[in-house]
């Protein structure tokens, strides 16, 4: 989602059905969710990263 949103910007969310708020909220509930099962921290790191990102491009 990453790597496509800096290729398409904005016109990326038309792809998902819950739209910008919803697709940035579930991936956000991941990162939470993984957290709190203790998944393996490298894993957690990498995906807050990345949805961290995707927000503060998506708010630009």
């Amino acid at each position: 989602i990453l790597i496509d949103y800096r290729e398409v910007g904005e016109s990326l969310w038309s792809r998902f059905n819950a739209g910008k708020e919803g697709t940035l909220w579930y991936y956000r509930s991941l990162v939470t969710a993984y957290q709190k099962a203790n998944a393996p921290q490298k894993i957690v790191d990498e995906l807050e990263r990345v949805v961290s990102e995707i927000e503060r491009l998506s708010q630009s």
